[in-house]
């Protein structure tokens, strides 16, 4: 009778008012990363804030829920059901990315970009596509990925090595073991909501404070490059930013390489305050490897290697073993340098007054990409 008469009140105890929901529903037993940050993602927006998080494999208890993440066997975002596990599912997030989609994806999928205004205050829709891209390619892709049993890797074979610390293990961890009690699930699973949220919100924070600012300088820069120099293949940053896969990313976006005639930008120029003439420049680490390029990219190896054994090339500082990167302390070693850097950058073409105003700051050249060897 008991249970007859709490089955009734269901409906009504969940019943959505205006436009707020009352419940979010998702599996009991074990949970996994993906329904922990899907609803932490839904409960974001206003809502849901106030929902509660109803755990239960009752399927009268779940049709008579608004929302469902990962239960129910259907995914229709008209009826807010985001499951992923019924036969026939192969939703990916499209533009670009093909990995077959968790709840957490397909949430994100439907509500990210009014997540991410949201939580960063961001209004530009340009911006906020931007940043949509960026956190599902640098975070939630990874957890579909593995919430769906794909591989990083394609061609198989033996791993030397086993993951066991990413967001998605942490939240496995958080499960009570097989010899544990277990009537503090709900608990637990509201710590793996908050663990998961927290790793959300820091990743939506650095690449709103860090990643997409750097993103505006690169852009700025590879658009001003020809009152740089005339050839436009010498990028030159205002201030030294992490340039390296804005750059790639930004080619690809403005459409600067053109099938296998060289590439456009060769050179990035940039001020460095820690290179000073009593410090070591030789404790920089070695230049990060890039992404492939359709077309090799001038290298500072062939003519920069011979250039630093010249007796008159004092103050420059070239990565022997890389040839990716120099430092020079002296204005003149710059002058010099450019002259020989690459046959694709005219010689008899002069920097701008722009940059001859610039010059007398401690530069290092940059070349990227594959070098020429």
């Amino acid at each position: 009778m008991l249970r007859r008469l709490r089955a009734t009140l269901t409906p009504y105890r969940f019943m959505s008012t205006g436009n707020k929901i009352k419940a979010i529903g998702t599996h009991s037993g074990t949970f996994h990363c993906d329904e922990a940050l899907a609803c932490y993602m839904l409960k974001l927006l206003p809502e849901f804030k106030a929902a509660e998080v109803v755990r239960s494999r009752d399927p009268k208890v779940l049709e008579e829920l608004p929302v469902l993440v990962d239960v129910g066997g259907v995914y229709d975002a008209g009826k807010h059901r985001y499951d992923h596990h019924q036969r026939g599912f192969n939703e990916v997030f499209g533009r670009g990315f093909n990995v077959k989609l968790s709840s957490a994806g397909l949430v994100y999928k439907h509500f990210g970009k009014r997540i991410i205004s949201q939580v960063t205050g961001i209004t530009d829709e340009k911006k906020i596509d931007v940043l949509f891209l960026k956190v599902y390619d640098g975070f939630i892709q990874a957890l579909d990925g593995i919430d769906n049993g794909v591989e990083m890797i394609d061609g198989g074979g033996p791993k030397k090595y086993r993951i066991s610390t990413d967001l998605s293990s942490r939240v496995k961890y958080l499960n009570p073991a097989w010899n544990e009690d277990n009537s503090d699930i709900q608990e637990r699973f509201e710590r793996a909501m908050a663990l998961t949220g927290s790793e959300f919100k820091a990743c939506l924070s650095r690449y709103t404070k860090s990643w997409l600012p750097a993103r505006e300088v690169v852009q700025k820069a590879i658009l001003d490059r020809k009152n740089v120099h005339s050839s436009g293949s010498i990028v030159l940053l205002e201030a030294y930013c992490s340039w390296q896969s804005h750059l790639f990313d930004l080619e690809q976006e403005l459409k600067l390489l053109k099938g296998s005639e060289p590439p456009t930008l060769l050179y990035v120029l940039y001020p460095d305050s820690s290179l000073k003439p009593k410090n070591d420049t030789r404790r920089n680490a070695k230049a990060p490897s890039y992404p492939a390029c359709p077309c090799q990219r001038a290298g500072v190896v062939s003519v920069a290697r011979n250039y630093q054994k010249n007796p008159r090339s004092r103050g420059v500082f070239l990565h022997m073993q890389m040839g990716l990167w120099a430092g020079m302390l002296r204005k003149k070693e710059f002058w010099r340098w450019l002259r020989s850097l690459s046959p694709w950058v005219p010689r008899k073409s002069p920097l701008s007054a722009h940059v001859s105003q610039k010059v007398s700051f401690l530069f290092r050249l940059k070349s990227f990409g594959q070098v020429c060897k």
